[in-house]
């Protein structure tokens, strides 16, 4: 695993600018469709105008129907925006959907908005061939008490350290729930720019999920 993205989850500083617009809490998560893949950011200040731009990296694997002349050619996707408040926290959700990409293929990324030119780091994701299966997943649990979060932060550095070996993260409890400036949380989303991750609530589900609604909506899409 590469030791830049170990650095970021150890080191990363997350700031709490309310008139923020770089993007926060990049994220992907899957659909119904593996031709398709959901992109989730926030910001602390709303923009006017959300977009993602990804392109082609590589074939990962060379098939009849590879084409090579994809690779580099940016395309963009608008997102839709919702405004957000949990407690002191602020921001607005932006959530888009990639659609028609290509099986077994390298995608790079970046979202921010376009009528400032901010964006964020340029990220990567790998697409499965067409259909759902197989894959491997793997699954933890989280519950916000203070001698745990030392436990979960451990869990968070395995999985960075052994990321290649799964395609998708499911993730059951508080952080359908909690405040979204809890430490442990930010550290999720160093991984989950390129894994895509599902979020299910467990003790407190009478409570509607508020961060990551729109990813569990995406499998309805």
């Amino acid at each position: 695993m590469d030791e830049t993205l170990i650095n970021e989850c150890e080191n990363e500083e997350y700031q709490f600018n309310e008139d923020s617009i770089q993007p926060e809490q990049i994220h992907i998560s899957i659909t119904r469709s593996s031709s398709e893949m959901v992109v989730m950011w926030v910001t602390r200040k709303h923009t006017n105008k959300p977009i993602c731009i990804y392109s082609v990296v590589k074939p990962l694997h060379l098939t009849e129907d590879s084409d090579e002349c994809l690779t580099g050619t940016e395309f963009t996707t608008s997102a839709t925006s919702k405004f957000v408040t949990i407690g002191k926290w602020k921001a607005t959700i932006y959530c888009l959907t990639i659609k028609d990409l290509r099986p077994y293929t390298m995608y790079c990324y970046r979202v921010g908005d376009e009528e400032t030119g901010v964006f964020s780091k340029k990220y990567s994701f790998n697409t499965r061939h067409y259909g759902a299966f197989p894959f491997t997943m793997v699954t933890f649990a989280d519950f916000m008490v203070t001698e745990e979060v030392a436990k979960q932060k451990q869990v968070i550095k395995r999985l960075v350290e052994n990321l290649a070996q799964f395609d998708i993260i499911l993730e059951f409890g508080d952080i359908c729930y909690a405040g979204c400036f809890c430490c442990c949380f930010c550290d999720i989303f160093t991984i989950t720019k390129s894994i895509p991750i599902l979020t299910k609530t467990t003790n407190l589900s009478l409570y509607k999920p508020v961060l990551l609604t729109l990813i569990l909506d995406g499998l309805t899409h």
